[in-house]
């Protein structure tokens, strides 16, 4: 299982203020706390937990049909500048953080499971929140689609939503093994897909 979530560092500034007052409270354990109020870019440390705890959750709701909202129940552990792990009532996750300037990017998966992912981030043309994600899916597919022969046409490959949510890949009517996850915030798009 497989999960990404990506932020933009500058619109996350201007749309969460994670400085009010009992929001890292509500959000983050003790001890993730104690890692943001000793980090030297709290701003950056605040997304990258928060982008683990997305991803990983993103992950978890692809076997579990029940969805929850407590992000505390998520606990967060760095190991180093871009790994990280993530445990989920009891499952656990790693993590590939990429950080910048302009974003944040997490990644998350189960290590005991041997997986080759492929991840993409990419600038949004569209500033509108549908048309970003159409945007994202349709990056996807194009990619999706030049791994497939000359002798299928595009419109036959499909991404549809499962029951919890969760994105599939259809080609030519039949549901395709490959694990997908798309993302979006501000100017950024990404997708994993395993």
């Amino acid at each position: 299982m497989i999960g990404n979530d990506i932020v933009d560092l500058s619109f996350a500034e201007m749309s969460s203020n994670w400085k009010r007052p009992r929001f890292l409270e509500k959000i983050f354990t003790e001890n993730e706390r104690q890692i943001i109020f000793s980090s030297p870019d709290k701003h950056k440390i605040v997304w990258r937990l928060w982008s683990m705890k997305e991803a990983a959750y993103k992950a978890y709701r692809r076997d579990e049909a029940n969805p929850f909202f407590n992000p505390k129940k998520l606990s967060c552990s760095l190991i180093s500048e871009s790994i990280g792990t993530v445990n989920v009532l009891g499952n656990h996750y790693e993590t590939i953080t990429e950080m910048t300037n302009e974003f944040v990017h997490s990644l998350a998966y189960q290590k005991a499971k041997k997986i080759h992912l492929k991840r993409e981030i990419f600038e949004l043309k569209s500033k509108q929140h549908q048309h970003q994600s159409d945007e994202v899916r349709e990056k996807l597919r194009s990619t999706i689609w030049s791994t497939f022969t000359d002798n299928i046409r595009p419109e036959k490959l499909v991404i549809n939503k499962a029951i919890n949510g969760m994105p599939y890949l259809v080609l030519d009517k039949e549901k395709l093994d490959s694990i997908v996850s798309l993302s979006h915030h501000g100017r950024f798009g990404a997708y994993a897909i395993c």
